[in-house]
């Protein structure tokens, strides 16, 4: 992607996890196809990339226009940016309950005075 959003490169997992055409998005800015929401959440990534004077920053995110957790991995060269991204929804629905799970076990030991 240049530094005004214009894709050059969208693979077939992308059209599949974000639901967007390569047709749809290739030379053109992938900014208008987004909600508010997801555009405010790449401008802070891009200020972070700033402040941090870095090329590189990973960042895990739920982005509801696709109801799905992502692994973010953003990638700064000189003519602009790469955007890898993972699904990782099933392993935080895993993580959450697995934190309920903890939280239960927690209020039913408190509560009770047999041995566990």
């Amino acid at each position: 992607m240049d530094w005004n959003g214009h894709v050059s490169y969208w693979n077939k997992s992308a059209e599949d996890l974000i639901k967007i055409s390569r047709e749809n998005c290739l030379g053109k800015s992938i900014w208008p196809l987004f909600s508010v929401d997801t555009r405010k959440k790449f401008a802070r990534f891009f200020r972070l990339i700033q402040k941090r004077k870095t090329n590189h920053i990973h960042k895990q995110e739920y982005f509801s226009d696709f109801e799905k957790w992502f692994d973010i991995n953003i990638y700064v060269s000189e003519v602009g940016f790469s955007v890898f991204f993972t699904d990782v929804t099933k392993r935080k629905l895993a993580e959450e309950e697995i934190i309920q799970s903890n939280e239960r076990f927690i209020i039913i030991s408190n509560a009770t005075t047999d041995i566990i």
